[in-house]
């Protein structure tokens, strides 16, 4: 496919996205070979004032982070200050939790890949919840946050005290059972910190930030006044069962913690940082992470319930399409975010929005799928057809809440089974045991047994949430 033509194709897909999820502006950008073949604004960054996003626009990138978080440890473990094989409660023995014995059994590597255990948390809520009391559309979204009733916190070390406090289970020993864990990736903050000997921030401005040249990209919300264009945020809620968009300008930060998901950047700067991924390591003329680091990395290190893999910081497909795909998504309230990389072509992605409750990897999946002379709707997963009987599916009903807030209702509908969540009701079909897919999303959901056989919680995206009763 010509170049131009599939860029086109690129544009148009973008320009479709934005418009069928009333997305106010999305900026989006594409790399091969380290050379940028597209950087361009879709929409505004301020509906209201008529200003549009550009490819120097601020968004946030939520849970991108994470994969800058696991590099900043790989390079400490380049330079034999850590090994991912420490126990956190080396460098963090405060870190307490239930089951000590399995508590001192997890390791930096656990943390990584979401597999210390740890189980859906309410904690990192009360470092965001000072924040978020200051948010006047905060009922709007379904949350009171008020000061006089939540515990706030701001650090990871205050963090550690409340998770100490906090009466929970967790999920089973270090490495059986994968979980994103936010709380868990705040941690690792403490772990830079002190195998550093220097403030996060210092950090990685110093080993991260300067060196790949990404001058437009910060943590901190408070730096945003100085690199204009940034977007303004946006959220939507259910009304009769469709969403509404509307703005929300107040930033989510979680006070001090800034692992989990508190970067904020461009898509040109993201794709100099993909850009280590691309090389082995290397972006411009810094090496950030010796190759072995980065094939640690991009190693899918567990195989989640519903089949997909993770690394450290980053979800693996392999064999795509005779590619490998390494990306990760992020989302928060005016934040939806995707990066995602084609290894072997060299082909690098980035799409980010200013309202969250998206799926951009629409888009940067899209793209890769074009340039591999793809359509550009081809799915990551073909899930095939598969039969239960109404019986089975029947056993499957119930409700399902994390203490992270994270939750669905699965009923059987005369249509057939329905699994609600956040309002909106979406029919499910059989395809594999115990697994269903949402017809509209495409997304998996796998149904969890214990050792009785009964239900115990479901699978989907990244967590399990369990079955509640009564």
């Amino acid at each position: 496919m010509a170049e131009q033509n599939w860029l086109d194709q690129v544009r148009q897909g973008a320009r479709t996205f934005l418009a069928k999820d009333q997305v106010p502006g999305m900026a989006v950008a594409i790399a091969e070979q380290g050379e940028t073949l597209l950087a361009e604004g879709f929409g505004y960054r301020d509906q209201a004032a008529g200003l549009p996003v550009t490819a120097d626009t601020v968004f946030g990138v939520a849970s991108v982070t994470k994969s800058v978080t696991a590099l900043a440890i790989m390079q400490l473990q380049d330079a034999g200050r850590l090994s991912t094989a420490d126990p956190v409660t080396r460098w963090l023995p405060e870190f307490r939790g239930p089951q000590p014995e399995w508590v001192q059994g997890i390791t930096v590597h656990h943390l990584l890949t979401h597999t210390s255990g740890l189980p859906g948390m309410r904690a990192l809520f009360h470092a965001r919840a000072g924040s978020i009391a200051r948010d006047p559309n905060r009922e709007r979204l379904g949350l009171v946050a008020d000061p006089q009733s939540i515990r706030l916190i701001r650090t990871y070390t205050e963090l550690m005290e409340l998770m100490a406090e906090t009466d929970y289970t967790l999920l089973g020993p270090p490495g059986a059972m994968f979980n994103y864990s936010n709380e868990g990736f705040a941690l690792l903050q403490g772990i830079i910190e002190r195998a550093s000997d220097r403030p996060f921030l210092e950090y990685m401005q110093k080993k991260v930030l300067q060196p790949l040249g990404m001058a437009r990209s910060t943590f901190l919300s408070a730096d945003l006044e100085r690199l204009d264009p940034v977007t303004e945020l946006y959220a939507s809620q259910v009304v009769e069962g469709r969403p509404v968009v509307f703005h929300a300008p107040v930033w989510w930060d979680v006070g001090e913690i800034y692992t989990n998901g508190s970067l904020k950047s461009t898509v040109l700067d993201l794709l100099r940082y993909l850009e280590v991924y691309r090389t082995g390591g290397i972006s411009g003329q810094s090496r950030l992470l010796s190759q072995e680091a980065v094939r640690q990395m991009i190693t899918p290190h567990v195989t989640l319930p519903t089949g997909r893999q993770y690394g450290y910081g980053l979800e693996i497909q392999r064999d795509y399409h005779g590619v490998t795909l390494v990306g990760h998504g992020g989302a928060i309230k005016g934040v939806s975010a995707s990066v995602l990389m084609a290894l072997e072509p060299g082909l690098s992605t980035v799409t980010l929005c200013n309202l969250s409750g998206l799926s951009p990897e629409q888009v940067t999946l899209g793209s890769i799928n074009l340039r591999l002379g793809l359509p550009w709707e081809t799915q990551r997963r073909v899930y095939p057809a598969y039969s239960m009987d109404s019986d089975q599916l029947f056993t499957y009903e119930g409700f399902y809440r994390s203490d992270e807030g994270e939750g669905a209702r699965v009923y059987m509908s005369p249509d057939g089974l329905t699994v609600e969540s956040g309002g909106i009701a979406r029919l499910a079909r059989p395809c594999g045991p115990d697994q269903v897919l949402l017809i509209e999303t495409g997304a998996a959901v796998r149904f969890m047994r214990g050792a009785d056989g009964g239900i115990t919680g479901l699978f989907t995206g990244f967590r399990f949430i369990p079955r509640r009763h009564g």
